[in-house]
């Protein structure tokens, strides 16, 4: 593995808050460090930045334990939530100014700055300053700065968590595009469980400073470790010890007679609500392609691939 993460523990006081993290991620491959608020996720990442003191453990860069290395030292650079750019700076001398610590010249650092613009589709923006940028072209610029500087490792600290819906789709696709162009190793920090699955390669799902699942997101999604994963990672239909998600549900000409309960208009899809005898409020995914009414008898198939919930 290009990074591993090995026993990774750390502690508050008394209360620990990452128990024996274990994990490796293959070169040029995205991880996606998956969970609820407080599960510890963010607190790996900075453990692995070098932002995080006194854990125990080991991180290992390319066959170098870095472990005890401080952040400056460390080959990996990080995006924050926040951006960190300085607004009285233009663009380019924003993505620059890693590069001064690193020796080059003035004009190799200009070179390098406005290359890595051009690949983030921000070169014609590179004599603005950060206050005349969109939400996302000021991500686009943190991104740049980032990875200007060669990292080994990028660190991504939720980085589309103060973009708007439609902001934060595209950007994960170009984010994924940049990446898999640079084909550098990344760790992803989210709790957004579309963006792990468009972006991530491999995802570590946390609750509670521990890891619950590792796998790719297919994975996470169509075969959980557990109720905690189940229930976390996408909608499902928890019938006994079993579950099915909604969209596995079809609406059809014979199967399983229901009532339809409730209805959620969701654009693209619709959200039916059905019930009978034996299954109450059974969530049912269909395109919204026809017209469906609240106490209409519908006939639904597929429960036939109840899956089983592990404890």
């Amino acid at each position: 593995m290009f990074l591993e993460v090995n026993q990774l523990n750390k502690f508050y006081g008394s209360n620990q808050v990452l128990h024996d993290i274990h994990f490796g991620v293959e070169e040029g491959k995205l991880l996606c460090l998956l969970g609820p608020s407080g599960c510890g996720k963010t607190t790996i990442l900075n453990a692995i930045g070098g932002f995080l003191t006194d854990y125990t453990g080991d991180i290992i860069i390319d066959g170098q334990n870095i472990s005890s290395l401080p952040p400056e030292s460390r080959p990996v650079s990080t995006v924050f939530q926040s951006y960190g750019l300085f607004p009285h700076l233009t663009v380019l001398n924003n993505v620059a100014y890693g590069l001064k610590f690193q020796g080059y010249s003035k004009e190799e650092r200009i070179q390098k700055a406005e290359a890595m613009l051009e690949i983030v589709g921000l070169y014609n923006h590179r004599h603005k300053h950060i206050h005349q940028l969109s939400g996302g072209q000021q991500q686009r610029v943190a991104l740049a700065r980032s990875l200007v500087v060669e990292p080994k490792v990028l660190l991504l600290d939720e980085p589309l968590s103060n973009l708007d819906a439609k902001m934060r789709s595209n950007l994960r696709l170009e984010i994924k595009s940049i990446q898999q162009r640079l084909n550098i190793t990344t760790i992803l920090v989210t709790h957004d469980q579309q963006e792990a699955f468009e972006m991530a390669d491999q995802i570590v799902l946390l609750n509670q400073g521990r890891i619950v699942q590792t796998g790719d997101p297919r994975e996470i999604y169509d075969q959980p470790a557990n109720d905690f994963v189940a229930n976390f990672v996408g909608e499902m239909n928890k019938i006994d010890h079993h579950f099915i998600r909604p969209e596995r549900l079809e609406i059809t000409d014979q199967g399983v007679p229901m009532t339809i309960d409730q209805i959620i208009f969701q654009g693209e899809t619709l959200k039916i609500y059905a019930s009978n005898q034996t299954y109450q409020n059974v969530e049912i995914t269909v395109l919204n392609q026809k017209m469906y009414q609240v106490g209409q008898k519908i006939y639904v198939q597929g429960f036939e691939e109840l899956i089983e919930i592990k404890s």
